[in-house]
């Protein structure tokens, strides 16, 4: 008969940082780092909180000029004093000072000798380039981050089922750090290249992570649910005897005459076989006892 197969593949994996969700805090002016604030990769910085103390002599004049400005304008109110004003601000702001830590400059009328800045971005440090001592130029990386509020979960399909995986294709995933969860994505890449050494092709699914409890490198296993093309002709599995070197299905000619016809075989789905080639619709096949037949055409010849 013929029959839409469906097929369920089995799959490995695990949670990656979504490379399209990277991010930086870069040193926005030249200097040296005094402190550090965050430890170590993995650690989760907020928008906002503060990253290094660095020295740099360029934003302490910089602060100084804002003091002067200030001080100036504050006597005369004239335009041209506004104007220096204001690009002072702006020049201490597009290097990363906060609004609050100039007023507090303004208060004790003095810049401080190692200055801190403050991250411009939320995420979990996957490289920590600040270290106390290391002198970095304006546009070099202090921290390398990822946004975890949606990850990649990149899975391993084996070779034989290579064939069969297409972009957009659902699949149900489960974690075994998060045991009873199930989550469902779709397929949004797949590998132009098998690997030739594990003979798996590597497929990705992207997963909103609002709460953060999915974590970069946790294990993920994958049910792939597939309806594979058309509806080709099928037979139960008990049917086919495989020698090892071919594969054989009896059909029923009448009541007592039985025929032994080589089969070519495709995919397996529900405990039924694909058979591409050697038999026609229609045809009745021995399901039971099958081997019997085998085993006599093979002893009387």
């Amino acid at each position: 008969s013929s029959m839409v197969m469906k097929k369920d593949i089995r799959l490995l994996g695990s949670v990656l940082p979504s490379e399209e969700k990277e991010s930086a805090v870069p040193a926005r002016i030249p200097g040296r780092v005094e402190k550090v604030y965050i430890e170590s990769t993995g650690s989760f910085i907020k928008e906002g909180e503060p990253v290094v103390d660095i020295y740099s002599p360029e934003l302490i004049t910089a602060g100084e000029e804002y003091l002067l400005a200030r001080e100036n304008f504050k006597k005369n109110k004239s335009k041209a004093f506004k104007d220096l004003l204001s690009q002072s601000t702006e020049r201490l702001k597009l290097w990363g000072i906060k609004e609050w830590q100039m007023k507090n400059w303004y208060k004790k009328k003095k810049v401080p000798r190692s200055i801190t800045i403050y991250s411009s971005e939320s995420g979990v440090v996957q490289k920590r380039n600040a270290v106390v001592g290391k002198y970095f130029k304006e546009g070099e990386n202090l921290f390398e981050l990822s946004e975890l509020s949606s990850v990649w979960v990149e899975l391993d399909v084996y070779e034989h089922d290579a064939g069969l995986v297409k972009l957009g294709q659902d699949v149900e995933l489960k974690f075994t750090a998060l045991p009873g969860t199930e989550v469902k994505g779709e397929l949004d890449f797949i590998s132009p290249v098998l690997n030739s050494e594990s003979r798996t092709l590597k497929v990705r699914t992207t997963i909103k992570n609002p709460k953060g409890r999915l974590k970069p490198g946790m294990a993920a296993e994958a049910i792939l649910d597939l309806e594979l093309e058309g509806k080709p002709l099928v037979v139960p599995r008990s049917a086919i005897i495989d020698t090892g070197k071919r594969k054989v299905v009896w059909v029923k000619q009448s009541k007592d005459s039985f025929l032994g016809k080589v089969v070519k075989t495709g995919f397996e789905s529900q405990g039924y076989v694909e058979v591409l080639e050697g038999l026609k619709e229609g045809e009745e096949v021995v399901l039971e006892a099958n081997f019997l037949l085998d085993a006599q055409a093979q002893l009387f010849g």
